[in-house]
């Protein structure tokens, strides 16, 4: 018998510790850095404000830090035009998305949301590596 255990983590970022994400313009609102191999489960917003406008907010994987080139969308969570206050509203990737340590994940509003502010978070499962087997893990 065999028992397999996963690891959990959530990433998450915000701009203020009580309000959150400000979802008011089309604009990148958070980069957060990947520190190692690891799924994606489950992306998530979390809203701190009241507001009745639709809104979407897109989830990116940048492969190489600071750079654009090769950003690919891997997942969008969608407001339904309505008060979520409180609510997580959260989406679960459609396919396998693997991110390496040293990617970022770029949270991109597409959808205004005027009066919306939000948290982002990223539920991921920890792929246990080596650093000897990780080409973008360097020792300092």
């Amino acid at each position: 018998m065999s028992a397999v255990f996963h690891d959990y983590i959530p990433l998450w970022a915000g701009a203020s510790a009580t309000a959150g994400l400000a979802m008011d313009s089309l604009a990148d609102v958070a980069v957060i850095p990947v520190p190692y191999k690891c799924q994606v489960r489950r992306v998530a917003l979390l809203y701190t404000t009241s507001g009745t406008a639709a809104g979407a907010v897109e989830f990116d994987q940048r492969v190489k830090a600071g750079s654009d080139s090769g950003r690919v969308n891997f997942a969008t969570v969608s407001k339904a035009a309505s008060d979520q206050q409180g609510k997580y509203i959260y989406e679960d990737p459609a396919t396998s998305v693997v991110l390496n340590e040293g990617d970022e994940i770029v949270v991109q509003v597409t959808d205004v949301e005027a009066s919306g502010k939000a948290w982002a978070i990223v539920l991921v499962e920890r792929i246990p590596e080596v650093p000897a087997n990780q080409s973008d893990m360097v020792a300092g």
